[in-house]
């Protein structure tokens, strides 16, 4: 405390000499090492532009205290506090003031008003229940403030800023420390601590590594435990780390290259994956279930790879080409998120599961209320991307595409910020880059369920068995749920036809709606309910108001029954359908499939393509005979005398697995007897479990 007593009397000492010579501009002294630092904070917060109608709409909204009429400052709302609007208002006209070139710069009325705004806020020091705002939040707003108005703040805004940057400590990890961080060296710089603008400096880079809470071996992002963040905490942390890239760029503090090369990968191999048209999907915005946000989050994302752009110069080209989403195609498991994405020109489809490793979900300060079933298998097909734009009022939570759930009448589930997890390990999918399958063996709240999808050749394969539940409510699968947009075809035994809003299906070939066609097995009991649906925003979060809206939606689902014993489902989601592309379908099925306990597989009639999952040591007759000694998942690649075989374990325990094949093949740790070809496969280990391992076989 003695310490930072004789800071502030230097710091004040400073200002009272540099009064002396121009009471309305003090000069600013800092030593040597801290000169640049402090300066690429002041060009990096002034860098943006600002409106002038926004500025001007601000000066005449702004009363005689200084304040805005239309924010509530007694509000005490812990997510997306409104008062901090006050100091986003704050930044505005501290810029206008601040940039050279601007219609306001060093207007000496425009510096009455930001004095006026900014001890406003001093003299309240508004507080907020949720810990972030005071410990964040607030000096995080107002520390670029301070220092770019250092020149002009008296002694006493000098103390009262620094008091409020004081509750900020170095703690915690991933994207909290970063914040943290990043306030303390802010504090530091003005108190001109040297010492503890290197620590907190070195704070910051430490959290750009690959770790538990932070950037994964799969480029997906964790916080709050393991649990995918890339649309929350995740694009904060991308913000930030460009932000201080920047900000350290020349100096003594500035980031080696290892780090910038992690944090590019991130991007390209990460967050790149997420983004789809106009928006960010749904299922990798952590619990940011709001207004706007998927189409906020994928601008967000693109302004900052116009920054990366001119920080990292020698790979502009792949930032630019990262702004397309046309630009992007294939497939990609993050192992260490429970998530998976297949993409292509026309269409995009997500994956989101969960397991006893990975969270699904979480819900905190009153947002994301109803997404306990979130990680259940949720699947997310979109072509046009307008499908689930803002739609969340409208969902029903507990027939989310894709899960398995118990349509109880009971309150959805609300966690803490760590979420659940589902009661089971086997977990996990394969990738080839191109095409991919994945499992879900879902255990929770009394519901078992075999699940498994399959990626294949523009056609996703959805099966399930094993469905179980002791229960005297309904089970059911959700098929999709979307915004119901033009006409419903179904595809029957006497003929297509248009179907009503409400129908029951014991025997349906195909549906089309929005240009996704449906087929189903001959034993599906489909659902269709379509029209207006009320909700409301405040069911999801409690910072919207409680206004019912209406709109209409499309709701598609297979009845299981009560009380189900080992039911099963099977169903195929074609994008890019037509009517005529779904009769032909059902004629001349692409797929041959087994969905049984011991095993679900898919073998393409299109081309060479197969997957398998192995609930159990066992044999398949896919490509004249296959044996593996282990649960697995794998897939099969068939392209001329070349086999491509892509395996992984989804209990992320095994070491090793063997594998055999019918015939003569070659490839590393082989060996051929009795006609089949052997292959011992050592599976990755650490981080890397759950990881996909290939072989390339050759045909002797």
């Amino acid at each position: 405390m003695k310490k930072m007593d004789g800071l502030l009397c230097m710091a004040t000492f400073v200002f009272i000499v540099a009064a002396c010579s121009n009471p309305k501009m003090q000069k600013v002294i800092y030593p040597a090492e801290l000169q640049p630092l402090r300066q690429n904070i002041i060009s990096n917060f002034l860098q943006d532009s600002v409106s002038e109608g926004k500025v001007d709409t601000l000066l005449a909204t702004m009363d005689e205290k200084g304040a805005w009429q239309k924010i509530d400052y007694t509000n005490l709302q812990r997510g997306k506090w409104p008062v901090l609007e006050h100091l986003r208002n704050l930044q505005i006209l501290t810029i206008a003031y601040q940039k050279l070139g601007s219609k306001y710069y060093h207007k000496s009325k425009m510096s009455k008003k930001v004095h006026l705004a900014l001890n406003y806020w001093l003299d309240n020091d508004f507080q907020n229940p949720n810990w972030w705002n005071p410990q964040i939040g607030v000096p995080k707003f107002i520390s670029p403030i301070l220092i770019a108005m250092e020149g002009e703040l008296s002694p006493e805004q000098f103390e009262k800023g620094i008091k409020i940057l004081s509750r900020s400590q170095i703690r915690l990890a991933g994207q909290n420390k970063v914040w943290l961080s990043g306030n303390v060296l802010y504090k530091s710089l003005l108190l001109r601590n040297a010492d503890t603008v290197r620590i907190a400096s070195e704070s910051i880079k430490d959290e750009l590594v690959i770790r538990r809470l932070a950037i994964q071996p799969d480029y997906s992002f964790h916080e709050h435990g393991a649990m995918l963040q890339f649309g929350n905490y995740g694009l904060s942390f991308l913000a930030d780390m460009i932000m201080w890239i920047d900000i350290f760029k020349g100096t003594e503090y500035q980031f080696e290259e290892e780090k910038i090369s992690l944090l590019r990968n991130y991007v390209l191999d990460g967050i790149q994956w997420t983004l789809w048209k106009k928006g960010m999907d749904i299922a990798a915005s952590g619990r940011h279930m709001f207004k706007g946000a998927q189409v906020e989050k994928r601008n967000t994302v693109l302004a900052l790879l116009n920054k990366l752009k001119v920080l990292d110069p020698e790979y502009a080209e792949e930032y630019e080409k990262a702004k397309n989403t046309d630009n992007l195609v294939g497939n990609k498991y993050f192992w260490k998120s429970d998530f998976q994405v297949q993409r292509s020109k026309n269409y995009y489809f997500s994956l989101k599961l969960s397991s006893n490793r990975v969270s699904a979900y979480e819900t905190a300060n009153f947002e994301n209320l109803k997404g306990y079933h979130l990680g259940s298998g949720m699947t997310l097909l979109y072509q046009n991307q307008e499908e689930y734009v803002d739609i969340f009022p409208f969902w029903d939570w507990k027939k989310l595409p894709g899960t398995t759930i118990v349509q109880d009448t009971a309150t959805i589930r609300i966690s803490n910020a760590w979420g659940y997890t589902i009661d089971d390990n086997f977990v996990g999918a394969v990738s080839d880059g191109k095409n991919g399958i994945a499992v879900l063996k879902y255990n929770r709240d009394d519901l078992q369920a075999n699940k498994s999808w399959f990626m294949f050749n523009d056609k996703i394969v959805c099966l399930g068995n094993g469905i179980t539940a002791d229960t005297s409510y309904t089970v059911t699968t959700a098929v999709n749920q979307t915004f119901l947009d033009g006409s419903i075809w179904a595809g029957t035994p006497s003929g297509e036809k248009l179907v009503d809003k409400e129908e029951v299906f014991t025997n349906p070939q195909w549906l089309l709606h929005d240009s996704i066609g449906y087929l189903f097995s001959a034993d599906a009991k489909v659902n269709l309910k379509a029209g207006k649906v009320t909700g409301s925003w405040y069911d999801v979060a409690h910072r919207y108001a409680d206004v019912n809206e209406e709109a209409n939606i499309f709701s598609l689902w297979i009845d299981h029954g009560k009380e189900p014993l080992n039911q099963k489902y099977a169903y195929v989601l074609v994008p890019n359908a037509s009517k005529a592309l779904m009769a032909n379908l059902h004629e001349n099925t692409p797929f041959d499939m087994i969905n049984n306990a011991n095993q679900q597989s898919v073998v393409s009639n299109e081309s060479g393509l197969a997957g398998v999952i192995f609930y159990s040591a066992g044999k398949s007759n896919v490509f004249g005979g296959i044996e593996v000694d282990r649960p697995c998942a794998l897939m099969l690649k068939k392209d001329g005398d070349e086999i491509l075989l892509s395996i992984s374990d989804p209990s992320y325990q095994l070491d090793v697995m063997n594998f055999k094949i019918k015939g003569h093949y070659s490839a590393a740790n082989t060996r051929f007897k009795d006609g089949q070809t052997g292959v011992n496969i050592k599976l990755p280990q650490g981080n890397e479990r759950g990881k996909t391992v290939t072989v390339e076989l050759k045909e002797i």
